[in-house]
């Protein structure tokens, strides 16, 4: 319901291109609103905290800062949000956006690549650098019970498409393959 309280689960470290000084402005701008949001930032980087701190201040009665925590909690921490949020411009294989689709929770997600490939129709999307266009994504979700069903849905049934197991095995089966190629040249 738009009128419970709402946690928004946010893990990365903090980094330029992690934007998480936007996901703050966009989630003030949601309690300015009336929505009771709450954000919990998982990760930490000592180098680039100051990019977040002037956000935080007089903010802590609704942002916790988990700072590094040992991934076998990850799951059970994210489990307890209702929105997954992934604010990277940048990234190779977004690992804790995969975790956040196999829990299941309802994404809000950068639009920049290789997200929109990984999480395909499995969430809304927004401009990372934007925090307008991140706080329309997550009051979307808020307010529409059917997307917010259908992409964490969508999210969990995608996320089966990753395991450590078919990347290993699909590896080597290439490796095999081009090392027949090569030497069939020979």
């Amino acid at each position: 319901s738009v009128n419970d309280p709402i946690k928004c689960i946010y893990v990365s470290n903090i980094a330029p291109y992690k934007h998480q000084k936007n996901v703050i402005r966009a989630l003030k701008r949601l309690r300015k609103k009336g929505y009771k949001i709450s954000l919990e930032l998982v990760g930490e980087n000592i180098k680039y905290f100051n990019l977040i701190s002037n956000e935080m201040k007089g903010q802590h009665d609704w942002i916790k800062m988990h700072g590094h925590t040992d991934p076998k909690k990850l799951p059970k921490l994210i489990s307890n949000s209702n929105i997954f949020i992934f604010a990277s411009s940048c990234e190779n294989m977004p690992n804790t956006l995969v975790e956040g689709m196999a829990i299941g929770l309802p994404i809000a997600c950068s639009n920049r690549g290789p997200m929109p490939e990984i999480l395909s129709d499995g969430g809304l999307y927004f401009d990372p650098e934007d925090d307008l266009s991140i706080s329309e994504s997550v009051e979307e979700i808020i307010l529409k019970q059917n997307t917010r069903e259908r992409i964490a849905s969508k999210a969990k049934q995608l996320s089966k498409n990753y395991s450590w197991k078919i990347c290993s095995k699909n590896t080597f089966k290439n490796l095999v393959e081009t090392y027949n190629d090569s030497t069939k040249s020979i």
